[in-house]
């Protein structure tokens, strides 16, 4: 890693396995924004030495890879935190890239709303067009409420404040990115962006991860892990039915 003393604004981390077929376009958005004080942190967990090509080693002193050979992603994502030196941090999947001005509006809205972190909207393609969007919900109204109900955080869609940040749990290696968020913005000021579509991501890709078991187990036991956490209400009721059903599937299978 860089020695330099000057911390950067933000670290963006991105772990990449053997299929590195679209790193470039990720790392490529990284490098287009216009704001431009930040360090990429590449994590190359394939079990091949060197999986990130030659050809794709960036003349760019701000990008940093990591070989960490059969890591899963949550190990993948806790080394870079430890080895990021940004006062922010933002997750990027090798397949998803950020809009030009994601960093520069949450630089600009973080430095007035001090918050611990900021959320923008995620636009999903599908075979080059629109296949969805998902909008972050007011803060004012209950963000960690809703988290615990739902994962509501399409992961480049977060930038947060690195020194606030938990790890990523070891035995979740699908639904980890949830647990995370859910204990690491408990009691935070969380800013929402939803006029601005700063993530783009692959809805094929998530919607292949959210089909295999291992993604259903691990949410099933998150649900049912913070369920307690849930004020009564609708929503407590509405967790519940949904519980029973997530067991009774599961159990299909």
């Amino acid at each position: 890693m860089d020695t330099n003393d000057t911390k950067p604004r933000f670290s963006i981390i991105i772990t990449v396995g053997e299929d590195t077929s679209s790193l470039e376009g990720a790392v490529r958005s990284c490098l287009d924004q216009d704001f431009t004080d930040f360090e990429i942190i590449i994590v190359d967990t394939g079990e091949r030495l060197g999986t990130v090509p030659l050809d794709m080693t960036w003349d760019d002193s701000r990008i940093h890879v990591i070989s960490a050979p059969g890591a899963l992603s949550s190990e993948a994502r806790n080394i870079a935190l430890e080895r990021g030196r940004g006062d922010y941090v933002l997750f990027l999947d090798q397949s998803d890239e950020i809009q030009q001005m994601w960093l520069a509006k949450a630089a600009e809205r973080l430095s007035l709303s001090k918050a611990d972190a900021i959320q923008c909207a995620t636009v999903y393609e599908k075979d080059g067009l629109t296949g969805g969007v998902h909008l972050p919900n007011d803060a004012l109204l209950g963000f960690h409420q809703r988290l615990l109900f739902e994962h509501t955080i399409p992961t480049a869609s977060m930038i947060v404040r690195r020194e606030i940040c938990g790890r990523f749990p070891s035995d979740k290696n699908f639904c980890g990115d949830w647990q995370f968020w859910i204990e690491t913005l408990r009691g935070r000021s969380v800013d929402v962006l939803p006029e601005y579509y700063g993530h783009i991501a692959q809805l094929q890709i998530d919607e292949a991860k959210k089909s295999q078991i291992g993604y259903q187990r691990e949410k099933l036991q998150i649900m049912k892990h913070y369920y307690p956490q849930l004020r009564f209400s609708i929503r407590k009721l509405r967790q519940w039915l949904r519980i029973r059903s997530a067991q009774k599937k599961l159990e299909k299978n």
